[in-house]
């Protein structure tokens, strides 16, 4: 999923700052949803190189998260993928932040596929870009998932994106290499190249929706 190219993992994810709407124990909701020409996952396609519609919703509090994200996919019998996660994330000074958590991952027809343990480290080199190392674990596998990222903000509007991985599960090295504009301060179009040492999957295009 999107989710395992990072997510405790939305924060990679997300080109948007999420609005968020307390509740009286103090967790917040945030929620949106999101077309893409194509889902690709660690450089391969998870939608026979189709468009998908997926959609997102997250309870934090304190730096305690849970959530789920959801996709349409074109991978034989399976229709739909389904993913449930929960995790920490906060602050660690001299400008890093991390992440810790773990996603469930579930299909319509085959069911429970997996789960992974996922770890995000970011460090703010400069205040308008950050670097992020990711690192996602499937013990039943034994396959691990590494990725690097550089994220620039140029404008408070415009931001561009590097990444480069490496996948077990698929054995590949993968790379993306795109931007995001935000239209508004709920709405972003995104564009991106995905590509590996295996296929270029090409030119991706979304339009994300935050709440």
């Amino acid at each position: 999923m999107k989710l395992r190219a990072t997510a405790g993992i939305l924060a990679l994810c997300a080109p948007l700052a999420m609005a968020n709407v307390a509740s009286a124990n103090y967790w917040t909701l945030s929620w949106g949803t999101e077309f893409t020409s194509n889902y690709v996952l660690n450089g391969v396609s998870q939608s026979d190189g189709k468009g998908a519609l997926q959609a997102w919703a997250e309870m934090e509090n304190n730096g305690f998260y849970f959530g789920t994200w959801a996709s349409s996919v074109s991978m034989g019998k399976d229709n739909v993928e389904i993913d449930f996660y929960g995790g920490y994330r906060g602050e660690l000074g001299y400008a890093m932040t991390f992440d810790i958590g773990y996603a469930r991952y579930m299909y319509d027809y085959t069911g429970d596929c997996c789960g992974e343990f996922l770890g995000t480290l970011s460090y703010a080199i400069l205040p308008n870009a950050d670097l992020i190392g990711h690192l996602a674990y499937d013990p039943k596998a034994s396959d691990w998932t590494k990725s690097v990222a550089f994220d620039m903000s140029f404008t408070p509007m415009i931001s561009g994106k590097a990444l480069y991985g490496w996948s077990d599960g698929y054995d590949n090295q993968f790379f993306e290499l795109g931007g995001s504009l935000a239209l508004n301060e709920n709405m972003a179009l995104n564009l991106g190249y995905h590509g590996s040492d295996d296929k270029n999957e090409g030119w991706v295009g979304s339009v994300s929706v935050a709440f």
